[in-house]
């Protein structure tokens, strides 16, 4: 391994106010207690024929154009958190050989990002790694705290590198920096945005369920958060043919999937969900690197006959939370403090948005998938602040794979239980593509039935 150190110059530097999105995602980290909480990997495989040099020159004009990539941030005198643009600096990259085995590389360095925090007041908010077979780079790893990059801004930044390094420009029209998007929140058109935000917040609060689930069903296991996951080739054809036949996008098929979990383990007629919307629908958003995307609340109707009917519920839902997805985060938790709230279940679909192929990966890993559907402990903490939180990732070495990803408060569902959930979904969703035509009470969403493999 060898370290190198690149120099960079951006054209912007000094202390501006911090984003909504931001500042929802620093509000998380303080509520998680974790300041690696959130933290952020992207890259992935690169296309032959580029060495370790080539690669960290376009990654300094990534530096260079992307003002959060040289941002660091501090509490201001008044304790509002603000964000200081660094305009020169140095951007040490690390470069590993990919030996013989790169899937367990990967594996290590994706979870070493994951779990180290970052001092957001003294470290470059960028770490790369880039992995060499012989004289070509032919992996790229990056982590970032979430308050610097979502995972939408990540995948704008690998395909603009994927361009830089066959000389092109990047795909897209450049979007506004942090400092930018800051300055439009305070203007009259931000203020007209967080009004109706606000609006939404309190419509969906004043007809909804305090919680989804109620009092401690069992007693909680001595570490109190389980959090399992299963690799999957068959949910992806199973929701995409559904989304087809429903007219629907894949994401509202997965938010049905599991608000009718969510239904039959609580037996409500509503499912008052946390979820995440990328907020990138403005044009001068779209190509945004920064932290954008925030959690928005939104209440599906479980009261349908069919899955279509509450996968169009959910669709209705998911439209008007996305419409107003950005909002100053303190007055939001001020609602949800005074309507006596508990926003406990938590929908996050990072698969949906990034499908299409944008920062995919370049070069192509070796292929490994299998139809067989695996399953695996993922993590164990102490505390969380949901009871149930339901997330789909894309699989970086197997395109055609989904990882669905539960993790579940054991007072609530046992970690007995949460494998056998993950499996009912698939089951219920291969299921539905063969005859969707029964009704709800009819789909195995139970832990208790048969089991997968």
């Amino acid at each position: 391994m060898s370290v190198h150190e690149v120099p960079f110059a951006g054209s912007r530097s000094g202390t501006f106010p911090c984003t909504w999105g931001q500042l929802d995602m620093w509000r998380e980290i303080q509520r998680e207690g974790d300041p690696a909480h959130g933290n952020v990997v992207g890259g992935g495989y690169l296309p032959p024929g580029h060495s370790p040099e080539r690669v960290m020159d376009v990654l300094r004009a990534l530096v260079e154009r992307h003002d959060t990539l040289r941002t660091r941030f501090r509490p201001s005198d008044d304790g509002r958190l603000v964000q200081h643009v660094a305009g020169t600096g140095v951007l040490p990259i690390e470069v590993h050989d990919l030996g013989d085995d790169p899937e367990a590389l990967v594996g290590r360095w994706a979870a070493d990002f994951q779990s180290t925090p970052y001092d957001l007041a003294a470290d470059l908010p960028f770490q790369v790694r880039i992995g060499t077979a012989g004289p070509d780079a032919r992996l790229l790893m990056f982590g970032t705290p979430h308050l610097t990059v979502d995972m939408l801004g990540s995948r704008v930044l690998f395909d603009e590198l994927l361009h830089g390094l066959d000389g092109m420009p990047p795909p897209g029209p450049p979007g506004l920096q942090p400092a930018e998007v800051a300055e439009l929140e305070r203007s009259t058109t931000g203020r007209r945005t967080l009004r109706r935000a606000l609006d939404h917040w309190r419509a969906v609060l004043d007809d909804a369920p305090p919680a989804g689930f109620t009092g401690p069903e069992h007693a909680p296991e001595s570490t109190r958060y389980w959090q399992g996951g299963i690799v999957s080739r068959a949910v992806p054809r199973a929701v995409e043919t559904l989304a087809a036949r429903y007219g629907v996008s894949t994401s509202h098929v997965l938010l049905g999937a599991m608000a009718a979990l969510v239904g039959r383990r609580t037996g409500a007629q509503r499912c008052l969900v946390r979820m995440v919307v990328g907020n990138r629908g403005r044009p001068e958003l779209r190509n945004a690197v920064g932290s954008l995307s925030q959690e928005v609340v939104a209440s599906v109707d479980l009261v349908a006959d069919r899955f279509e009917d509450l996968v169009r519920a959910a669709r209705v839902s998911a439209l008007r939370a996305m419409r107003h997805g950005r909002y100053d985060p303190d007055l939001a938790a001020a609602i949800v403090a005074g309507a006596g709230a508990e926003l406990d279940v938590y929908f996050n679909d990072m698969w949906s948005a990034t499908r299409g192929g944008r920062g995919a990966p370049g070069g192509a890993a070796p292929a490994t998938g299998t139809e067989e559907t695996v399953f695996a402990w993922e993590e164990r903490l102490e505390r969380a602040s949901v009871a149930f939180f339901f997330e789909v990732h894309d699989v970086i070495n197997d395109p055609a794979a989904v990882r669905l990803s539960l993790l579940t408060d054991t007072a609530h569902v046992p970690a007995s239980e949460l494998r056998e959930l993950l499996f009912a979904v698939e089951r219920t969703l291969v299921a539905l593509v063969a005859d969707d035509a029964g009704g709800l009470d009819r789909l195995p969403l139970d832990a208790n039935a048969a089991a997968g493999t």
